[in-house]
């Protein structure tokens, strides 16, 4: 990743004139903080996390004059307990307006292995690292005049807080979040890594050849609906499509079902904005607590087919809860999407997954919980409140497909969503036989304003 990162700087630099000057190096913050135990405990780790001899191989690894690196994670040996008593008002922390309540939650959830936030020692020493954060940034950028920072993700305290920060001083921020595209710019009003789905339609109006475009991502999502990986879903060890002749799924005739596609616990809730619930398990445990009491409807529950370690005991704890609701049914991970379709399901849930267009292009109703990629099209259920999602939770069989479905418009949200912004530097430019994560990259010989995407 590093690699990466002075290769891009370096092409910034020599279009622009600029010079790449400083090297940010973030500390583990992976395990337990040190903030917990005596002064000499803390004292001991702060040595091992910046001691001389770690700076001397950092500089030797990646060729760096040490007075260039910038280690901004120093932890100072707090401990705030703020007036926070429930989990949205973390939602709405913020250092100086600039927020950072959704990179705290986040970080909880992912560098300790929590499935849902709750207000223990571990969260009070990722509030008070993320402000501490805050503050090293802030103070950095006040004494140095910076007009890019490059790096690969946007969330999390690790790139989050530089970022947004950065952004407050109208910095420019370019980040390369994902291998199916490989530079964009961040904004204030989109602060994330992730594809600015809010310019879908307006980009694609102003695309030329559009239904060849849409007639070439028809064939891409076609190929994916049969079983075959693409740069999408290259994520995944194996498609959720393929054939399963190991597990036999067979709904009752007799009642109305559906799908609820479970996330997993411990990713980012917020890669993409805000949303009905704070997390999945909020998620998860409220539409299940729901479907518990319609006993007249089916609900089959998939997990996560990637999930992290853990995953399996979280959903452990619904399968023992809700152990005598024989309307709800937890399926094994590896069941083919495939088998399910041949069932003819009469919705699915999710809360933002790619399964959301994927069972839409089959024609089965599609209701989400938040903030998603699909956003600007009307062929899935966006509900506002829990009001009206409990209603869909409810009617399960009861609704169709939205009146404005379109077919079309899945066309042109896969176009958008995979292929848009692959135009000009598609991922197999810099990944095929080479390796992103090592730091190998090919780039093409054009302009990197060329590869960068509003």
């Amino acid at each position: 990743t590093m690699l990466t990162i002075l290769s891009t700087a370096s092409k910034i630099s020599q279009e622009r004139g600029f010079e790449v000057k400083y090297f940010y190096v973030h500390t583990p913050i992976d395990s337990e903080l040190p903030t917990k135990g005596s002064r000499l405990g803390h004292s001991l780790r702060l040595f091992q996390l910046y001691n001389r001899f770690y700076l001397s191989k950092i500089c030797r690894i990646y060729g760096l004059r040490s007075k260039d690196v910038v280690f901004t994670n120093f932890i100072k040996p707090l401990t705030l307990k703020e007036n926070i008593y429930r989990k949205e008002k973390v939602l709405d922390i913020n250092y100086h307006d600039v927020l950072i309540g959704d990179l705290i939650y986040d970080t909880y959830l992912r560098y300790r292995d929590k499935p849902t936030l709750n207000f223990d020692n571990d969260f009070w020493d990722i509030y008070s690292y993320g402000l501490t954060l805050s503050e090293k940034w802030d103070n950095f950028f006040k004494k140095n005049k910076i007009d890019f920072i490059v790096l690969p993700y946007c969330t999390y305290l690790h790139w989050g807080i530089p970022t947004r920060i950065a952004l407050s001083y109208g910095i420019d921020v370019i980040s390369y979040g994902s291998n199916q595209y490989i530079l964009t710019s961040i904004s204030q009003s989109y602060p994330f890594h992730t594809k600015n789905f809010h310019l879908y339609r307006s980009l694609f109006s102003n695309q030329e050849n559009k239904n060849e475009k849409k007639a070439i991502a028809k064939e891409l999502l076609t190929s994916r609906l049969q079983g075959k990986i693409d740069q999408g879903i290259s994520y995944m060890e194996k498609s959720a499509f393929s054939e399963n002749s190991d597990f036999s799924f067979d709904p009752p005739d007799t009642m109305k079902w559906c799908v609820i596609y479970l996330h997993c616990f411990f990713d980012s809730p917020h890669v993409f904005g805000s949303g009905l619930f704070c997390d999945f398990y909020e998620w998860t445990e409220y539409l299940l607590d729901k479907a518990s009491r319609n006993k007249h409807i089916m609900y089959y529950v998939k997990p996560h087919p990637n999930g992290m370690a853990g995953n399996d005991d979280v959903l452990q704890q619904f399968e023992r809860k809700f152990t005598n609701s024989l309307n709800i049914s937890f399926l094994p991970k590896e069941t083919s999407n495939k088998a399910i379709l041949e069932k003819n399901p009469d919705a699915i849930f999710t809360f933002y997954g790619t399964v959301a267009h994927e069972f839409a292009a089959c024609g089965v109703p599609v209701v989400l919980a938040g903030d998603n990629p699909h956003q600007q099209y009307q062929f899935i259920y966006q509900p506002d409140s829990l009001l009206e999602y409990d209603c869909f939770i409810d009617n399960v069989g009861e609704f169709g497909l939205p009146e404005k479905y379109s077919l079309d418009d899945i066309y042109e949200f896969f176009y958008m969503h995979y292929m848009y912004y692959t135009a000009e530097f598609d991922s197999s430019n810099a990944s095929v036989d080479l390796d992103m994560v090592k730091g190998h990259a090919n780039y093409p010989d054009i302009e990197i304003a060329q590869l960068i995407y509003e």
